[in-house]
């Protein structure tokens, strides 16, 4: 299988689909993030200031009676459009600026670069899988080769391009590959001499860190029921289009998502009314057996291949993020 798919890239380059789960101990889960937007919307805003517990009972209500789009749209009600932004950049980045974040990354992603044949299973510590940064450089190394044409994330952080950027200035001479953050907010100028640029498409916006000279407080992202509407209804939007072309048009290959978010299936669906064959693949993990067979028949439906490993726990997730390596290797001719 990963064979088959460095063959495909090496004859037409492939483009990345990923999603939060690609961020491994960098960032946090959507559930975890929908969590504390919510929690700091209930402290701020109930008078006077409920007890741990009766926050705790009113997360669980929301949580319990409102998908994943509405629970955004009640942060951001409970937080104010003012605060929503601030507080949504500042949880995706906080396991990188609290602690020793920052400098763990560093450090993985200079040895990604230094010891480019070998596995980030071999160059981690101790730590969980689902902690560490493994799969997030992993993945990072693989864009920096030629044969990636382009990366569609549906993050609002930059943390792949930052491990993508920490690896190419380790590596120095050697990696000529940069990444090229697109969003709305982008104003795209002439290009440096001499650099692969590699597009790293935000379709659901982008918060880069604060202090990198981007700092508007109500930068749009789609995170709500009504930014998606909003989203849906300039059917040529770059967001919308862009993807609808790399399904069309490129073979691809998710990574960190769980393909029952019901944007993505939209999307697979209406890239379906072409003729021409598919070449997509995704790469996840499900819990159990029948899972794995009822996700295996919806995707092939869609015209994607589903690779899975199956179970739960640090297993699981090393299998997954082994793929991440194992085609970097293939295509390194290191396999």
């Amino acid at each position: 299988m990963v064979g088959e798919i460095a063959q495909l890239a090496r004859r037409e380059r492939i483009v990345l689909f990923v999603g939060a789960g690609v961020n491994g101990g960098a960032g946090l889960t959507w559930k975890e993030l929908l969590k504390q937007l919510l929690l700091r919307g209930i402290t701020g805003t109930v008078e006077p200031v409920p007890s741990a517990d009766k926050r705790t009972e009113i997360l669980a209500e929301i949580q319990k009676e409102h998908d994943t789009y509405a629970q955004a749209g009640i942060a951001a009600i409970l937080l104010g459009e003012n605060r929503f932004t601030p507080e949504l950049r500042n949880l995706i980045y906080s396991r990188l600026t609290q602690g020793d974040g920052l400098i763990r990354l560093e450090a993985m992603c200079a040895a990604a670069a230094k010891q480019p044949d070998v596995r980030m299973t071999e160059l981690e510590g101790d730590e969980t899988q689902q902690k560490n940064f493994g799969f997030l450089v992993s993945l990072a190394r693989l864009c920096l080769r030629s044969e990636i044409g382009a990366v569609v994330t549906y993050n609002f952080d930059t943390l792949l391009e930052l491990a993508m950027q920490m690896i190419a200035d380790a590596a120095g001479a050697k990696r000529a590959r940069q990444p090229l953050s697109i969003s709305r907010q982008t104003e795209l100028r002439g290009g440096q001499a001499g650099v692969d640029w590699l597009p790293v498409y935000h379709v659901h916006g982008c918060l880069p860190p604060a202090g990198t000279g981007t700092h508007q407080l109500n930068i749009p992202v789609v995170l709500r029921q009504e930014d998606f509407a909003r989203s849906m209804q300039d059917p040529y939007a770059w967001e919308e289009s862009s993807q609808l072309h790399f399904l069309r048009s490129h073979p691809g290959l998710f990574f960190g998502l769980s393909m029952s978010d019901w944007n993505i299936l939209r999307l697979l669906h209406s890239a379906g009314r072409d003729s021409r064959p598919r070449r997509l693949h995704c790469v996840g993990a499900s819990p159990d057996p029948l899972q794995h067979e009822l996700k295996r028949r919806l995707l092939a439906g869609l015209g994607v291949t589903y690779h899975a490993a199956v179970g739960k726990g640090d297993k699981v997730y090393a299998d997954v993020r082994g793929f991440a390596d194992a085609l970097y290797l293939e295509l390194e001719g290191k396999s």
